[in-house]
């Protein structure tokens, strides 16, 4: 279902879903991550029958309605690199750190 629903109207994918489409070297397994509009949400999880994991394969970043402009546009390098840095995989985090500089986003050490 997962292929699926990335084919869906509206949804965007990210993170570890659109790293090779940024130029990062990692694969996403069973899982994808993505973007979808507030008023997509409620269709997918009834089409699919979503349901709350503690180890989902598939996270929806949800994206308000009534934005002026099409935020689909949006998600590029720089926003599949900050998805990145929220995983829990050191490869991918190393990975969006190396994109963050490439994109001239140097990171602070914290």
């Amino acid at each position: 279902a997962l292929q699926r629903i990335a084919q869906e109207p509206g949804v965007v994918k990210s993170g570890v879903s659109a790293a090779s489409e940024a130029g990062i070297d990692i694969q996403a397994g069973e899982e994808l991550e993505a973007y979808v509009s507030a008023a997509r949400v409620d269709a997918l999880a009834s089409r699919y029958h979503l349901e709350p994991s503690d180890r989902p394969n598939l996270v929806l970043h949800v994206v308000g309605d009534g934005l002026p402009f099409a935020w689909e546009n949006c998600v590029g390098r720089a926003c599949i690199a900050i998805d990145l840095l929220e995983s829990d995989d050191p490869r991918s985090r190393r990975a969006a750190r190396e994109l963050l500089e490439r994109l001239e986003f140097p990171l602070r050490a914290s």
